[in-house]
């Protein structure tokens, strides 16, 4: 990986950066404009451009970028400094500050798996327990730095930054917005994110007007902040709650090769080519088979019923799959995550009664579409989904399509479609799933639209 990737380091193009001070010019005067991770220097290029006369600051990592950028902007005071360590109090006296700039792209874990130096120590709590363990609380240096710099400096200061979603959507509930512009982060920077430029600054949270690009001057929606980050339209207030049934992940295993089977020919075979008869093997789908809509051609080797359940039963119980996970013990138990060390040998994650209720809507957590499926037992046995699925569980097939027929709603897909963002890790959240009620969503009657059901049989 190039040096400039380990650090987050996409240079902004002087055009998008006074595009960017451009449109917030409005907002009024700086009597100062900071740039915490200024790179070559092209947001102070364009500051100078946009208010001749008023001081600039700068502080790099790099000491290439750091001369390409005094060479850029002789007026500005550029010292060469990790934005992570730095005093950003010392700013406070050429108040009101502007902040702009373009931080770090980056997670912490990123960098620390690619060999970079500039990792962010978590002051801030972006997740504990299991969510650290699943990845869940890995945090953009982005956020942690504009939480410190929000911190450090004046509550007058004005943040003017470009941003990956995620990282605004998690600022919202703690800043007041000013607005949200989207930008193609593919033709600005090659990278396949969903980036905006969010304008806010300390205070308490407010709607924030979304606007469609940086050209727009009319908001397309306004996003509200809401429990844990998650930020809702304010054409569904109404809609928010509590799901019930919960939304749940589907089964993670973390051994493909080991515990994924393939049918063919009437036979099961596990990624080793072996092939595979037990008495534990539940159909599966993945997540682009749920959003493709493709036929079940895979099996689960399914070692629990419930999370903690001892596995070494399956050795009275299920001798054939106890004899061929001995067989394999030695890939299972290279499995990294620490959700495995204290986990039964053998055992999965995300497993539980409701993964074996006979019908599940489900969807793909990795694909922006919505597109939820049906699933009805094969072979008398309930389909399983693995992690990178969501689903909702049911006992009875007329529940299931009840609810589809709920989801369909056009409001219900407005709701949902409010919470998805392109290129995000996860195109929609757990989190983001669980605040549509349906109880509410009945109360807006039968959809005029039949659903797509999908049974798999």
């Amino acid at each position: 990986m190039a040096r400039s990737a380990v650090y987050g380091d996409f240079q902004t193009p002087l055009a998008l950066a006074q595009s960017v001070l451009q449109r917030v010019a409005s907002f009024g005067q700086p009597f100062a404009v900071l740039e915490p991770t200024c790179g070559v220097g092209h947001f102070l290029v364009a500051a100078a451009e946009t208010w001749p006369g008023t001081p600039l600051f700068g502080v790099e990592l790099l000491e290439s970028h750091a001369v390409a950028a005094r060479s850029r902007v002789p007026t500005a005071q550029i010292q060469v400094g990790d934005a992570l360590t730095t005093d950003w109090s010392a700013y406070n006296a050429t108040a009101p500050l502007w902040v702009v700039g373009n931080p770090p792209w980056v997670s912490n874990t990123r960098i620390s798996k690619e060999g970079g130096g500039n990792r962010a120590e978590r002051t801030n709590t972006a997740g504990q327990g299991i969510d650290a363990i699943t990845g869940a609380a890995n945090f953009d240096l982005a956020e942690w730095l504009l939480r410190r710099l929000l911190a450090d400096t004046a509550d007058s200061t004005l943040f003017v930054q470009l941003v990956k979603t995620s990282v605004a959507r998690r600022l919202m509930p703690d800043v007041t917005a000013l607005g949200l512009w989207r930008i193609d982060a593919r033709k600005h920077f090659g990278a396949s994110v969903d980036a905006c430029l969010f304008v806010f600054h300390a205070g308490p949270s407010a709607p924030c007007p979304i606007y469609a690009s940086l050209a727009a001057d009319t908001p397309m929606d306004a996003w509200i902040p809401v429990r844990e980050g998650v930020i809702a339209s304010v054409h569904d207030e109404d809609l928010l709650g509590i799901c019930t049934p919960a939304w749940r992940s589907g089964v993670k295993h973390d051994c493909a090769r080991v515990m994924e089977l393939r049918r063919r020919d009437g036979l099961l075979f596990n990624g080793l080519g072996e092939v595979v008869d037990i008495e534990r093997a539940y159909p599966l789908l993945k997540s682009t088979d749920v959003h493709h809509g493709r036929a079940v051609t895979r099996a689960l080797v399914c070692t629990q019923s419930h999370p903690g359940e001892d596995t070494s039963t399956l050795q009275q119980t299920d001798p054939k799959t106890w004899a061929y996970l001995q067989s394999h013990r030695d890939a299972l138990a290279a499995r990294r995550s620490r959700i495995w060390a204290k986990s039964p040998e053998f055992g999965l994650f995300g497993i539980g009664p409701y993964s074996f209720a006979p019908y599940k809507l489900a969807l793909s957590a990795l694909h922006p579409d919505l597109a939820i499926r049906l699933l009805s037992p094969v072979n008398g046995r309930p389909v399983m989904v693995d992690d990178t699925c969501y689903f909702l569980p049911f006992d009875t097939l007329e529940e299931a399509r009840e609810v589809q027929s709920l989801l369909s709603l056009p409001r219900a897909q407005a709701f949902l479609r409010a919470r998805t963002f392109p290129n995000a890790k996860r195109e929609i959240t757990l989190k983001a799933l669980q605040q549509l009620d349906l109880g509410k969503l009945r109360d807006a009657g039968p959809s005029p639209h039949p659903p797509s059901c999908f049974a798999l049989t």
